[in-house]
């Protein structure tokens, strides 16, 4: 009898694991951690809405001030992000940027407010959890557009900033396949090209805006992210 119970609990508890291992299994192959990011749904929201003027040559001038954050500044640079454990300096470039995001709304905050408020969800960066978490529920995540093609960009970016929104844009950097986030603040241009876009960079010491194709080139872009104020 107390065989016949022993391997009862022993088989239970096998098949308790492996459903267990199956459901964990399952969560990492629909959000699988890519560089200082987590893979998640793609969320299309207001200004991802196709435009209707797209071959309208009208120049633009939008420019949302915002305060610069240098994400290696002394002040920071060795923070801790959570879970991964990598540092605001190395990888911090996405935690900075949603920061940059809030402050043009005039919220008080800085890189090291936003990583320990985004807690276990700083890095990999948690999209989803930003809004409630560094952004303290004032702000939404409208956007969410994964490995975005140019034509994709420019609807989403030119949609925003002429609502007054910034934009987070990642690329692939020139030197390895990891990527880089910035934050889209100024356009002049059409907003068909990515010379007429101008951005706030977290990984530079300079305040300067710095023109979007001179970073960008011929390589690819990664995710594009909006996250308008509620």
């Amino acid at each position: 009898m107390k065989k016949t119970v022993l391997t009862l609990i022993v088989l239970t508890t096998l098949l308790v694991s492996s459903v267990g291992l199956a459901d964990f299994i399952e969560y990492d192959k629909e959000y699988i951690p890519f560089d200082n990011y987590r893979m998640e749904p793609s969320v299309s929201g207001k200004y991802a809405e196709p435009r209707s003027d797209i071959g309208i040559q009208q120049i633009y001038n939008v420019y949302i001030p915002t305060t610069h954050f240098y994400q290696k500044d002394e002040e920071w640079k060795d923070d801790i992000m959570e879970w991964r454990g990598q540092t605001l300096g190395d990888a911090g470039c996405i935690v900075t940027s949603f920061a940059m995001n809030m402050r043009s709304y005039g919220r008080q905050t800085d890189p090291k407010r936003a990583n320990i408020d985004m807690g276990d969800s700083s890095n990999p960066f948690v999209w989803n959890d930003a809004p409630n978490k560094a952004g303290w529920g004032l702000v939404y995540l409208d956007t969410l557009e994964w490995d975005a093609s140019r034509e994709v960009f420019y609807n989403i970016a030119l949609n925003a900033l002429l609502d007054g929104v910034p934009v987070i844009v990642g690329y692939k950097q020139a030197t390895s396949d990891r990527s880089h986030y910035v934050l889209v603040n100024y356009l002049y241009g059409t907003g068909y090209n990515l010379s007429d876009y101008w951005v706030t960079d977290p990984d530079s010491s300079s305040s300067s805006l710095i023109r979007l194709s001179t970073l960008i080139g011929d390589r690819p872009l990664r995710n594009v992210a909006v996250y308008p104020p509620k």
